[in-house]
């Protein structure tokens, strides 16, 4: 007989835990489930652990496609004919271009960790990493953050952001997620293309 199917026994999944960083019961839930189980803030870093691990995993595994990409221009360019000047000028500004992006990719770093005594940061902000499988740029957290302080000061903002920046799928929907609670329901409602 397995306890878990009977409803004995109740399993944590990674899923479950991850939800749990975005609660601010968690601490309370889980001992609800485990009364002996190991403390919140061990199983939180572990999660924290894990999910920043998997954003580092993504980031390597983009850093090693732009190397390839860059490999075979390279390969291209070696084994093709004398070219003129503008091909030699459009060849340079594309190994300048693939090259910056693969020096962008390979230094990228988390932009919402506060340095004080320990290193902080907000969970929210990794989760929603994990689960939308990017690496959030300085200005997506940086207009988070003045939207937040508005709410919590009770003005309104108006931000603007260039087209391709991230104001659909990661500042409108992480903004929803930061401001969502018990009582409060953000909704965020798109046009249709």
């Amino acid at each position: 007989l397995r306890r878990d199917l009977c409803q004995l026994e109740t399993t944590m999944t990674f899923e479950y835990m991850t939800q749990c960083m975005l609660s601010t019961t968690a601490a309370s839930d889980l001992k609800d489930i485990n009364p002996h189980g190991p403390v919140a803030s061990e199983l939180f870093a572990g999660v924290s652990i894990v999910a920043l691990l998997a954003g580092r995993i993504q980031l390597a595994g983009r850093a090693a496609l732009q190397c390839e990409q860059l490999m075979q221009l390279i390969t291209g360019i070696n084994a093709s004919a004398p070219k003129s000047d503008m091909m030699v000028r459009a060849d340079i500004a594309t190994l300048t271009q693939l090259s910056s992006a693969l020096g962008e990719t390979l230094t990228t770093c988390r932009c919402y960790f506060q340095s004080d005594a320990q290193q902080s940061f907000d969970p929210r902000y990794l989760v929603f990493e994990y689960l939308q499988k990017i690496i959030l740029r300085p200005r997506q957290v940086e207009m988070v953050d003045w939207f937040l302080g508005s709410h919590r000061q009770g003005q309104s903002r108006v931000q603007q952001m260039i087209m391709g920046a991230g104001k659909t799928t990661v500042v409108g929907p992480l903004l929803s997620l930061m401001l969502a609670n018990r009582e409060t329901m953000i909704t965020q409602v798109m046009p249709a293309p």
